[in-house]
């Protein structure tokens, strides 16, 4: 059970004249956790008897529900902001998709290096890559047709896919 002791000494913790997000002004001040963080720049709280994020008690005291498989997003990129308005309830993929990772710089991307697009008739999907028809179509030496046998994520020869015998 969370006591009022507990409320009090988490809101005495927060800065709510935190900077605006520059690219969503549109958000007002961040709330910014002044206490413990984690290895990762989450705020830090013992609260109700154990240690939780800061934002997650945050959200929770506004009332608003995290179903189980969805995350939280802090759509202000400040991962020091505890401003419930500011998170938002996605999937993990959304929310890898939105952050500055290897994944959603890729997702981004709408041509291949070659300046080929990535358009419905150009795109190939194998084990969870994108590669472009074009290029691969090429073949890895001049004058050949195109490439024999298959190739794996990073363009070497690798051994045909197996298939489970009935």
């Amino acid at each position: 059970m969370v006591g009022a002791t507990d409320c009090e000494r988490y809101w005495a913790k927060v800065d709510l004249d935190g900077p605006v997000p520059a690219h969503r002004p549109d958000l007002g001040p961040c709330w910014i956790w002044m206490a413990a963080f984690d290895g990762k720049g989450y705020g830090l709280v013992r609260f109700g008897g154990r240690t939780r994020r800061a934002h997650h008690v945050a959200m929770e005291l506004a009332g608003i529900e995290v179903p189980r498989g969805r995350m939280r997003d802090h759509v202000c990129r400040n991962r020091a902001c505890v401003r419930p308005t500011h998170c938002e309830v996605v999937d993990s993929k959304t929310n890898s998709l939105r952050g500055d990772c290897i994944a959603s710089r890729n997702a981004q991307k709408t041509h291949c290096p070659s300046g080929h697009a990535y358009d419905e008739a150009n795109t190939q999907y194998y084990k969870g890559a994108r590669y472009c028809r074009k290029c691969r179509s090429g073949g890895r030496n001049p004058g050949r047709s195109g490439p024999t046998g298959y190739w794996d994520r990073w363009g070497h020869k690798a051994p045909p896919p197996r298939y489970a015998q009935p």
